[in-house]
Formats: C-alpha cells, structure tokens, sequence
C-alpha cells in the first residue's frame, strides 16, 4: 500500500496562514513613499518570526482572534524597529505615523513582551522624569545609547525639536548627533565642555550617567509598583 505523504493543516497552521493578510496590511499602510520596497521583506520577517514562535511552543493552542492580535503586535514591533533603524540613518520623520496602531488589550497574555501602548507610557513617565535631570546627566545618559532618542521619537513621545530644547542643541546639531549614536564618553565629555563651558572630565561624564539612572527608576519605581521597568536603563 502506497505511503501518503501528504502533510494535513493542523487548525493552529490555519490560523497562522490567515494571518498573513492582516501583515501584509499593516506593511503597506506603514510603509509608504520610498519604503514601499521594503513591504515584502517585513512581511517575509514577521511570517517568520511567528512561525519560529509557533514550533517553539508546540502546545500553545490559540484562538484565531489571539493569532490577528500576535501578528498585529508583532508587525508593529517590525514597523518601529525599521523607522528606529532608519531614523539614525537618514534623521528623517515624514514617513512615521501610528495614528492607526490598534491598542492591544492589556488582559491578554503579552506574547511578544510590551504592546505599544505599555511601551508609550512608561517612555511618557521616562521622559517626564528626564526633564529633571541635569544637563551632563541628560547628556551621559541620551548621548551614550543609540536607542533613547530614536524610542522617544518613534514612539511619537517627544518631537526632534522638543529634545534639541531640552539639550540646549539646535535642530540641525541634534541631526548630526543621533546620526553619530551612540557617542562615547569622551565625545559626550568635549560636547558638554563646548555647552558648560566648563571643564568636564570622561570620569564625571559616567557618574553624572550614574546618577542620572538611578534618579529614573527613582521616579519608574514610584509610577509603577507592579515591577514595569525600562530594560535600557541598565545598558551602558
């Protein structure tokens, strides 16, 4: 008797095929101008990586309205990872819209860590927080990770013009420096001497980064008693 080697569809693969519409949506929504080439690899990036998920957890039976909220989540996770890349690349804003991001419901499990919304308001608190720190301690701490400004712009918290104010640096200059992210604390110690006017040293630059940490999971720690942290905050 011949062998079928036929492979049947489990319902969880069903549901992951019916996902990919929604996906390539959201991609052609986000990317539009001169990145509508790059819609096809998202696509591809965003299949791949639910798919990688679904092997990894073999007895994760999901609804298929479960499976469209991870595929929105995650191609929206895509989309801000690409304009982040790009942002430090090309310092260009135009193309950056998520007025039509679909707010997860917080009850549902967090498959994919935290939904856009999580994400907004502690970067909101993060950058409330910051406007208390001094100048060297904004510069230790913002000029030293590529990923601070660029989360507060993509996440449409603070505009390129409202963080140039809060750093004392023109637009043009703060164009310049994201695209230069991250610095290292000797190039942060001859920025903030040229703004100060004073004389700074590499080793006051890392305490004033110090300082200005723990001030903000300070602030994080009274906002949010349930644990929420900005994982960032403990990188270099």
């Amino acid at each position: 008797m011949k062998k079928d080697n036929t492979y049947s569809l489990s319902v969880q693969d069903t549901y992951f095929l019916k996902t990919l519409p929604l996906i390539r949506r959201i991609a052609i929504r986000k990317l539009r101008g001169s990145y509508r080439d790059a819609v096809e690899g998202m696509i591809q990036r965003v299949a791949l990586k639910l798919w990688r998920w679904k092997l990894r957890y073999p007895g994760k039976n999901l609804s298929e309205d479960e499976w469209q909220r991870l595929a929105n989540s995650a191609t929206q996770n895509e989309v801000k990872n690409f304009y982040s890349s790009r942002l430090r690349k090309e310092i260009s804003l135009s193309e950056i819209s998520e007025e039509e991001i679909v707010v997860l419901n917080k009850t549902q499990t967090h498959f994919l860590g935290d939904t856009t919304a999580e994400l907004r308001s502690l970067l909101v608190q993060l950058w409330t927080a910051m406007q208390q720190l001094s100048q060297r301690q904004k510069y230790a701490l913002l000029l030293r990770n590529a990923d601070y400004i660029t989360d507060l712009i993509v996440n449409e918290v603070s505009s390129l013009n409202e963080i140039a104010e809060s750093l004392s640096l023109s637009r043009e200059e703060l164009k310049e420096v994201i695209a230069n992210l991250p610095l290292s604390d000797e190039q942060i110690r001859i920025l903030l001497e040229i703004k100060l006017k004073q004389k700074i040293t590499v080793k006051q630059v890392w305490a004033a980064r110090n300082k200005a940490k723990i001030k903000l999971k300070n602030a994080l720690s009274i906002k949010n008693r349930d644990g929420a942290s900005y994982k960032r905050l403990d990188s270099k």
